[in-house]
């Protein structure tokens, strides 16, 4: 994980904390398939319902375009969009 453009490394088990209007970006940097429970508070589940739409809609290359509305309406800034109508690759685990 990034948290402020630093990062941070957890191992099985433990666990990291971002407040709220933290910038962060969770990401796997080994090489073994990892998953992780993110809670947010208050609860975004409509925020990620509509990002799983999204991403099925676009295989998971969403244009940036598209994910700065839902952004904005759920209080949620995407950092390091590209421009126009360039894509930002976004994968989830398939359910």
């Amino acid at each position: 994980m990034t948290v402020v453009r630093l990062p941070m490394c957890t191992s099985a088990g433990e666990y990291a904390m971002v407040p709220r209007g933290v910038v962060h970006r969770p990401c796997n940097a080994g090489p073994v398939e990892v998953r992780f429970v993110f809670i947010t508070a208050p609860a975004l589940d409509g925020f990620f319902a509509e990002m799983a739409e999204l991403n099925a809609a676009t295989n998971g290359d969403p244009p940036a375009a598209a994910l700065r509305e839902p952004g904005a309406r759920w209080d949620c800034v995407f950092t390091s969009l590209p421009g126009g109508d360039g894509r930002a690759r976004m994968v989830n685990e398939p359910t």
